[in-house]
């Protein structure tokens, strides 16, 4: 595995739940354990991005975070781990979707309750991430509070079908 590059800073967004929020500010970020480029830190490009791609709402913190070498991808992939994407020579994955779920195309069809609209970053290293702020996370309607969760379970589900072929 090849060492890390510390690069290009940029100012990302990442929105969480409250309780997580202050969990993070006490004890630093974690890696999750899934995601469309595996398990990392997902972060948006606007607070607007952040609050429509999270599962859990209620804070988005700002952030600057040091990407490093960013591998592009026009669609995600699960599998991927630090130590894949080091072996390829990069230590951030970014994401550009179009429609919910990569290619399935819901942003048509929900625009405002989709999972993935512009660019996604995917970090790998704690280390690479500077708090700076803190935003209250933006309203969301009924409906948006419904379908979302909705959305987000049964999306990851057939994610995770797709990719096994």
């Amino acid at each position: 595995m090849t060492a890390p590059e510390c690069g290009l800073t940029t100012r990302l967004y990442h929105c969480t739940s409250r309780s997580n929020a202050k969990l993070i500010k006490k004890n630093g970020f974690r890696c999750g354990s899934v995601g469309t480029a595996g398990g990392g830190i997902y972060f948006a490009t606007s607070i607007s991005d952040a609050s429509l791609k999270s599962a859990k709402n209620g804070v988005v913190l700002e952030c600057d975070v040091d990407l490093g070498r960013v591998m592009k991808l026009a669609i995600g992939n699960p599998t991927f781990t630090l130590k894949k994407i080091r072996e390829l020579g990069y230590d951030t994955i970014m994401t550009e979707f179009w429609g919910g779920w990569g290619a399935m195309g819901w942003a048509e069809e929900i625009p405002h309750i989709c999972a993935f609209v512009g660019k996604e970053y995917c970090v790998y290293e704690p280390f690479r991430i500077n708090i700076v702020g803190e935003h209250k996370d933006l309203p969301q309607n009924k409906i948006t509070k419904f379908l979302k969760p909705l959305i987000f379970g049964l999306g990851g589900v057939i994610y995770k079908f797709i990719c096994k072929f």
